[in-house]
This record gives C-alpha cells, sequence and structure tokens, in this order.
C-alpha cells in the first residue's frame, strides 16, 4: 500500500484543525505503509542510521522537535553514540509510530525527505535512488562481516574496513573505505533487498569445568599456594555460539567479557588490554612460567608425594602443560591470544587469554600479584 496519498489527506485534515505532528501524537501511522515494503525499509534503515541525528529530522526533515529527540534518543541509547552496546535500533514501523509525537506527519515528512525513490546520486559509476542509498548504508553499519565477505560477496579486505569503518554517515563515506569500489558497490546495492539483520550476538561466557585447565589449576593451587596464593590460576571459558571470530567489534566485546571474568587483586586499577594476535606464543610463556614456579617450590622443599592427589597431578605435569600449548604450537592459525596488564602500586599482574576460534573455548591464565 503506498502511504503518500493516504498521509497527505492525513495531514490536510490535521492542518486544518491548526495543528502538527504533536497533535497526531496518538493517531497510528505504521499501518499507512506495508511493513517490509521498499517504503518502510528506506525509512527505517534512515532512522537507524548514523545521518538521522537530532538536529537532521529536527530542521532538515522538519519533525517537531520533540519526535526527532525520541528518535534520536531511541536509535542511539543513553550515551547518544551510534555503535555502542547501548543502541536500540527500530525494528519495525509500529516501534518507530509508538514514538511520542511521532504520527502521520512525521512518517510523510520522513518519506518526503528521502525523496520519491527517483535517481539521486551516482558514485562510482553506480546509481542510487534515495531508498537505495539508505538501505545500502544500513547494510554496510550493521551487516555482520560474514554476510559483507559471503553473502554480498565482497573482497575480504573491504568487508573488513567497512567494519572497522564502521558508522558511516552515508554513500560518500562508504565509498572512501578501502578496497570499496564500482563492484563493492554494486554488489551491496544488489544484495540489500535480500539481507536481513543478523540477531544480536548476546549471551555471557560460560564457565567450562574439567581438562588439563582444571588439573593444571589445581596442581599449582597445591604446589605453589602461600602467603599470596598459588603463583596462578588457571581456568577455560566458552565464548558464544554466535561469535565471529571475524568481526573486529565482536572480539573487541569479547576481551570486555574476558577482562571482566579476571577477579584482580586491585580493584579500580586500570587494565592495559592488547590487540588480539594470532598463534599462542604469550600464553604458552607464561604456562611455561607458571610449571617453572611449581618445580622451584619443590626444590625448596615441596614434596609432591604428601598425597595421592598431589602425587598424581606432579607426575603428570609435563602431558598437562603439553595439553595446554601444543594445540596453538602445531596450528598457530586456530588460536587468537589476548593480554591483559594492571599496575597497581608498583605491583603488576597479567593474564593471558587464548580462543580457540574452532571450538570457542577460551583458557585464561592469571599469573597473581608477588607484593
Amino acid at each position: 500500500m503506498r502511504i503518500n496519498s493516504i498521509i497527505a489527506a492525513v495531514a490536510l485534515a490535521v492542518l486544518a484543525c491548526g495543528g502538527d505532528e504533536g497533535d497526531a501524537i496518538d493517531a497510528d501511522a505504521s499501518g499507512l505503509i506495508d511493513e517490509g515494503s521498499p517504503e518502510a525499509v528506506a525509512l527505517l534503515a534512515f532512522v537507524d542510521g548514523p545521518a538521522a541525528t537530532r538536529d537532521v529530522l529536527d530542521f532538515d526533515v522538519g519533525l517537531d522537535r520533540r519526535a526527532a529527540d525520541g528518535i534520536a534518543r531511541h536509535v542511539r541509547g543513553p550515551d547518544g553514540v551510534l555503535g555502542s552496546a547501548d543502541d536500540d535500533p527500530f525494528e519495525s514501523l509500529a516501534e518507530l509510530d509508538a514514538v511520542p509525537y511521532v504520527g502521520p506527519v512525521a512518517f510523510d515528512k520522513l518519506l518526503a525527505y528521502l525523496g520519491a525513490g527517483g535517481p539521486v546520486v551516482t558514485i562510482e559509476g553506480v546509481t542510487f535512488t534515495a531508498a537505495q542509498a539508505a538501505a545500502v548504508v544500513d547494510l554496510a553499519n550493521r551487516a555482520s562481516l560474514a554476510q559483507l565477505d559471503d553473502d554480498a560477496g565482497l573482497d575480504a579486505r573491504a568487508a573488513r574496513n567497512i567494519v572497522a569503518a564502521r558508522p558511516l554517515a552515508g554513500l560518500p563515506e562508504l565509498a572512501a573505505v578501502p578496497y570499496v569500489g564500482k563492484v563493492a558497490l554494486q554488489r551491496l546495492e544488489d544484495y540489500a533487498p535480500r539481507w536481513s539483520a543478523p540477531a544480536p550476538c548476546t549471551g555471557g561466557l560460560l564457565h567450562v569445568l574439567g581438562g588439563a585447565p582444571a588439573d593444571f589449576a589445581r596442581l599449582l593451587e597445591l604446589a605453589t599456594s602461600g602467603d599470596y596464593g598459588p603463583y596462578a590460576r588457571l581456568w577455560s571459558l566458552r565464548a558464544p555460539a554466535c561469535l565471529d571470530v571475524r568481526d573486529s567489534a565482536a572480539l573487541s566485546r569479547l576481551a570486555g567479557q574476558i577482562g571482566a571474568s579476571v577477579h584482580w587483586a586491585f580493584d579500580g586499577a586500570p587494565v592495559a588490554v592488547s590487540a588480539w594476535s594470532g598463534g599462542g606464543a604469550a600464553f604458552a610463556a607464561q604456562v611455561q612460567t607458571a610449571h617453572q614456579a611449581i618445580e622451584e617450590r619443590v626444590s625448596e622443599g615441596w614434596d609432591p608425594s604428601a598425597s595421592a592427589e598431589s602425587a598424581a597431578l606432579y607426575t603428570r605435569a609435563d602431558d598437562l602443560v603439553a595439553a595446554l600449548i601444543g594445540p596453538p604450537a602445531a596450528a598457530p592459525a586456530s588460536f587468537l591470544q589476548l593480554s591483559l596488564v594492571t599496575d597497581a602500586e608498583e605491583c603488576s599482574e597479567r593474564a593471558v587469554a587464548l580462543l580457540d576460534v574452532r571450538t570457542g573455548v577460551i583458557v585464561v591464565i592469571h599469573r597473581l600479584p608477588r607484593c
């Protein structure tokens, strides 16, 4: 169903009574456009995108100031920044219509601002209508790396650079991304009508018990506990199944989750987080240092044979270390590592996380402060 003629009649009726969209606060406008229609896709892509700032909605589109503020606050969340964790994009016209002071007149002005669908811009030899431009920018800002790379068929470098450049304000900014040229823009335009936003990857890290991490952690506890506790703690986690390790934003969120799972001795001290890197050399070095700490305790008088448990674990110490550091050494391309360091009054502690990208299992070793 087309909206223009219907909204025009509603708008005339409202204006005849001397009101504006503020007077139509309770009018249901969402039913005037079919959900999923080209008009609906273009409208939602625009209000959810970086171009729809409060000032643009207020001054350029001409919405009631209260409507403009409500739309911008809904999409950008409490921090007012697009692309952060508290964003809440509109998923339907009904959700947009529910914003106070958004009614038929507001819908009409939004559609008028987007244009009638004729050619509006040609970039790199690719011509876009207003609806296509809005849909492509929305796609570039919200699609997963896998969707851009695999489904849209972009060059992998273009897909990664688009994700790294978000949020993109419009087509000129998209076209300026390295490796995004005529072919990439044409493929994005072709893919946009078939694209749907991926479900957000939610869920916390799950603790995984057992295996070499648990056994080595217990050996560390038995051998090195003292006034300062064991030399290090070791545990394993599982990332959400939806994690896309090619998505830098997803890996950044994962780094934050891992940092929050580490029980730092000095709460409030700043934690320096490295970028993810391939392989597991830093993780292996920290495990080997922990193994050396166990051997030092033996040389200082700790007797593993004092209990059946410590004797059994100490006998397997070399095998446990090999089980922890062997896989990344054998297949470094399948592992990513992350280092986290905090310093408090010259007393440092460090954690290294090793992520198996094939399984989503994360092993963390946390060297405790010795001060």
